[in-house]
């Protein structure tokens, strides 16, 4: 790659824009209304190609819903062929998986192959409120196919953390772990398109406080958590006697959405660093094109530290480095102001358990 920038190692590629489910959280803004089919097997082949000679090691199949594209499970089965890939994962709501689409995927001798599931709750009242009705049992049920045909271990859990579902963390942590998942990721919301117009709210910072306390008095949710659990605000709290910023990755991560248009990571799905008509180009078009439209962004993640004036007397810095990009973009419309998620690393970092409760 040109001008000092990274070569890729992760993409994430959109399939479809097309989903069973209408979200109220869904950044892409994915839908039933969306275009059936998605974009033809041939062309999604011949940008993985494309991309193995870029450098990249690690793929993510999303959509929209990728289950809804007639031709999901070929595209799985040759990206799981390529032998430059490290890792492979199927990103899906499961609502639609059979249990003989389930065998199949546990018919993959991969050894990197994974599927990622999304819930958004422990019950149906949390996870049906962004889903829709009746979400949350199909989801189970699909995931229940994929424990019952082996893939647990290989199975992962994403759950976007909000208002009214963050209590909801433990609970759903400890039945995913008797269940037999192998992992569970929390992301926080991100207060942008439908999410804001759906007046969708952000974890509060005594949320936050309160899930480190559970974790503290809760010797099962514990037990769960450190055995499959990856919640940011546990592991900021773990690691905040020792400072170790891994810088942002943006642009090392880039996305492809379901109208091949390509951003530097899936937080960042700016028009302003879009690079488009992205599937059909050569590999040396795609880079010179990332190169043109990119290049300001390795300037302004080493920058944001300094030049915010919240970051450059936060005693934190060091932590986060000034945050993702991607956060404060949607949040502030400014590159140049904190993340949206600042004051809850502030609270998290600054809070002690009671006396005579265990430390982390």
């Amino acid at each position: 790659m040109k001008r000092g920038l990274a070569p890729p190692r992760h993409l994430t590629l959109a399939i479809t824009d097309h989903c069973n489910l209408s979200c109220r959280h869904c950044w892409p803004q994915c839908g039933p209304n969306a275009a059936a089919g998605g974009l033809e097997i041939s062309s999604l082949r011949a940008t993985i190609k494309n991309f193995l000679r870029l450098g990249i090691s690690q793929l993510c199949l999303t959509g929209g819903e990728p289950l809804t594209h007639p031709g999901w499970l070929g595209l799985v089965l040759f990206a799981c062929d390529q032998p430059e890939l490290r890792s492979i994962t199927l990103q899906t709501n499961s609502t639609l998986l059979t249990e003989r689409e389930a065998r199949e995927l546990a018919s993959i001798e991969h050894p990197g192959f994974s599927i990622q599931i999304s819930l958004e709750g422990a019950a149906p009242a949390s996870n049906d409120f962004i889903r829709g009705k009746g979400s949350f049992e199909a989801a189970w049920e699909g995931l229940t196919h994929l424990i019952a045909a082996g893939l647990g271990a290989s199975t992962s859990v994403a759950f976007t953390e909000a208002q009214h579902n963050f209590h909801d963390i433990p609970e759903l942590v400890i039945k995913l772990r008797e269940l037999g998942v192998g992992g569970f990721v929390s992301h926080t919301l991100v207060i942008a398109k439908r999410a804001r117009r759906h007046g969708l709210d952000m974890p509060t910072v005594r949320q936050y406080r309160e899930l480190l306390a559970r974790y503290h008095q809760n010797k099962a949710f514990r037990r769960s958590y450190e055995a499959i659990g990856n919640v940011a605000a546990l592991e900021w709290y773990k690691g905040r006697d020792h400072p170790d910023h891994t810088p942002c990755q943006c642009g090392q991560q880039p996305y492809i959405d379901g109208h091949g248009q390509m951003f530097p990571c899936t937080m960042l799905p700016s028009p302003d660093y879009a690079v488009t008509g992205v599937h059909g180009k050569p590999a040396k078009e795609v880079a010179e094109a990332v190169a043109a439209v990119w290049t300001r962004l390795g300037d302004l993640m080493r920058q944001r530290p300094q030049r915010i004036e919240e970051c450059s007397v936060c005693q934190y810095v060091e932590h986060c480095a000034g945050g993702c990009l991607g956060r404060a973009k949607p949040g502030a419309d400014d590159f140049m102001r904190v993340e949206d998620r600042c004051e809850f690393r502030k609270a998290v970092y600054a809070w002690n358990p009671a006396p005579g409760e265990d430390a982390l």
